[in-house]
């Protein structure tokens, strides 16, 4: 794992991306009501866009969305980041 990068105060392994990016592309999912599913059978999430048929396959690596599969910060993953690392119970940064 890399250094950890603070988004909202959770720290996060960005992989070298800005912070403010990331909490950017947090927003934008959050605005455009970008879901993240559990898959129970394989652990993987998938991701579901409100209004959108399609679905992505999202981990902490990478995202199938076209952002990700160019290698480029998506708000799939952004959004993956930031849950696991509430959900670890990550103590709060500064």
């Amino acid at each position: 794992m890399s250094a950890p990068v603070f988004i909202f105060g959770y720290p996060v392994d960005g992989h070298g991306c800005d912070p403010r990016s990331l909490e950017r592309l947090v927003l934008r999912g959050l605005r455009e009501g970008v879901r993240l599913v559990a898959d129970d059978a394989t652990g993987a999430f998938v991701v579901r866009r409100s209004g959108s048929p399609g679905r992505y396959v999202v981990s902490v690596d990478r995202c199938t969305c076209p952002a990700g599969r160019h290698g480029q910060p998506c708000k799939h993953r952004s959004l993956l980041l930031l849950v696991r690392a509430i959900l670890d119970g990550c103590p709060r940064g500064p």
